[in-house]
């Protein structure tokens, strides 16, 4: 069974799906430490910094929501909670 997102995280859920969903990838190409740009279910971009990607980010969307996230290996096991299906659980 699913946890489901802290209330205050809520907004932003799908964004955080598509983070966790692209993670992995992230990883694999060598971007932890990097901050990732996401809208809905697009990781836009990968920034060096966290006011390189904000900046993108209002430039792009204005006031709109959008997220900024730094890369962190370690948020794959943090978010598997919320975001792996029972199944997925059953099979690690």
């Amino acid at each position: 069974m699913k946890h489901a997102l802290p209330e205050k995280l809520k907004p932003l859920e799908r964004e955080i799906g598509t983070y966790y969903r692209e993670l992995p990838r992230l990883i694999a190409e060598g971007q932890e430490g990097r901050y990732a740009l996401i809208r809905d279910d697009e990781l836009l971009s990968v920034w060096d910094t966290l006011d390189e990607a904000a900046t993108a980010g209002h430039d792009k969307f204005g006031l709109d929501r959008f997220m900024t996230q730094k890369i962190r290996s370690r948020d794959f096991q943090d978010l598997a909670p919320y975001f792996r299906s029972e199944e997925a659980r059953a099979g690690a």
